[in-house]
């Protein structure tokens, strides 16, 4: 084994061993950029041998900056000998190792390498078959994942699925078939890939469809379980009212009001330019955001990740805004108001939830990081529905005792409390719009917390922070859901809240 190593050393002088990627967590603190020159994730590593050869395959992905310059496989015997055969260059590496010695012990290692680096998976161990001994064939089998159908509106929706192969051929075609709204059985190729993602843009409102993930190989077409979902209800076009919302089918819209210092941004999504991302009053004064609405639904959710692109926000002048590029100043940390993982659609949409009106200044241990984070999560994970979840989070500012200061050194007052106020359908797949819903099949209710630094990082959010949406409505002077007169904003159960 200390000659195999030796020789490892000798042949890859330089070895970043690390083959998996990081990740930047679920809060809202600044993260800590990984190095790109030390992303590759190696997979599949497999070794069939015969008596003096080895059939050797894997698959892998870097996720460096440079250009994949080699790759292949190494194959080494404990007395040390080693072959190295490089490969076509691809992310499914395979080839036939031969002049290798019969009942024989050999390690099997798949390379990588790019930018002056060479990346090597975890090896492999096989023992090569006695003189004249043919491997058993293998047994093929595809193997699929559950079907997810997210983001789905009145005409469109995402599926996603991943699979799994064994066997000694490879898979040449994979993707999904879709049935319904007239059509049956059509075919959308995602290529080879293991993982497979696919959105509709062209269905029907209101209509019901098949979906099933495929995948071919040479001796046959392999099928995963067929998903049944419905689109989206077409939209209807919300009542005359004496609301001051600008927008009035946007139900999550508090009124406007007229007050010295507040602007009002409405942020459309960059990928889908007809729909909202989400609505903004900022104080100039305060330099901090008075409240943030949203729309809740998986027609907002994907696997964008974290952008980080922190910038003044190109609808308001950036004098007006703080400069938020590094943190405020002292304990306090930038707490988004719609969080990053609230809007993970798409890079773009992502993007717009670190504009600095998106910011205001938050302890980060005790409450962004902790009892803050868990509410954002919650609300995902409890109250996200198919007939949408309307959320408005706000500071408040009981008096401007405390302060930070911004990057330009410029005064930023710091909220007295947090809050968030929630409407829904009670049933949760009505699949009509909520003014159209009486009282008694909405609910409402409101989280209010004070924000200071003497949570414990364990608190979790119990019902103790419910209030009615009316009491923050005292508190603030704000007017929430007024383009929903049926809303129950006096009263709550807080067995409809999972308490």
């Amino acid at each position: 084994m200390m000659k195999r190593l030796l020789f490892l050393f000798l042949l890859f002088p330089v070895l970043p061993l690390a083959t998996a990627c990081g990740d930047n967590g679920s809060t809202d603190e600044d993260p800590v950029p990984s190095d790109p020159r030390e992303e590759c994730l190696f997979s599949n590593l497999k070794a069939v041998p015969s008596s003096t050869s080895v059939a050797a395959s894997a698959e892998y992905s870097y996720l460096g900056g440079f250009l994949v310059k080699e790759n292949g496989f190494t194959c080494t015997a404990d007395d040390g000998t080693s072959i190295t055969v490089p490969c076509e260059r691809s992310t499914t590496p395979a080839c036939t190792i031969s002049g290798l010695k019969a009942e024989t012990s050999y390690e099997l290692v798949c390379y990588v390498i790019a930018g002056g680096h060479t990346y090597l998976s975890e090896p492999q161990q096989f023992t090569t078959l006695e003189s004249g001994e043919e491997p058993e064939p293998e047994e093929e089998r595809v193997v699929f994942s559950a079907l997810n159908v997210s983001g789905k509106t009145e005409n469109s929706a995402t599926v996603a699925a991943s699979y799994t192969y064994e066997g000694p051929d490879r898979v040449t075609d994979a993707g999904f078939l879709l049935t319904g709204g007239g059509q049956s059985n059509v075919k959308h190729s995602c290529g080879t890939a293991t993982t497979l993602q696919y959105t509709y843009t062209d269905l029907s409102a209101n209509t019901s469809y098949e979906v099933k993930a495929y995948a071919v190989t040479p001796s046959k077409t392999w099928y995963g379980d067929t998903a049944i979902f419905t689109t989206d209800a077409a939209s209807v076009a919300p009542p005359a009212s004496d609301s001051k919302a600008r927008y009035k089918g946007w139900a999550e819209l508090p009124d406007e009001i007229t007050h010295s210092g507040w602007h009002y941004i409405y942020h459309m999504r960059p990928d889908k330019t007809s729909v909202r991302n989400f609505s903004l009053c900022y104080s100039s004064e305060y330099r901090c955001t008075i409240w943030a609405a949203m729309a809740v639904h998986d027609s907002w959710d994907g696997n964008a990740g974290r952008n980080d692109s922190w910038k003044y926000d190109p609808a308001l002048s950036s004098s007006l805004q703080p400069n938020l590029k590094k943190t405020y100043s002292g304990v306090f940390r930038r707490g988004h108001m719609v969080a990053s993982s609230d809007r993970q659609v798409s890079p773009e949409t992502n993007r717009q939830t670190f504009y600095y009106t998106n910011m205001a200044p938050q302890y980060q241990n005790e409450f962004n990081g902790g009892i803050w984070n868990k509410l954002e999560n919650r609300i995902w994970s409890n109250y996200n529905c198919s007939d949408t979840l309307y959320v408005v989070t706000g500071a408040h500012f009981a008096n401007t005792n405390k302060t930070c200061k911004d990057n330009d050194n410029k005064t930023v007052v710091v909220p007295t409390h947090f809050y968030k106020v929630l409407l829904r359908s009670k049933s949760g797949h009505t699949g009509k719009p909520v003014w159209e819903l009486s009282a008694d099949q909405l609910q409402c209710v409101g989280f209010w917390l004070e924000h200071n630094d003497r949570y414990a990082t364990t608190a979790t959010i119990t019902a103790q922070y419910l209030v009615p949406v009316s009491y923050i409505e005292e508190q603030t002077g704000l007017r929430f859901f007024p383009n929903v007169p049926n809303a129950p904003k006096t009263t709550f159960d807080k067995a409809d809240w999972d308490f």
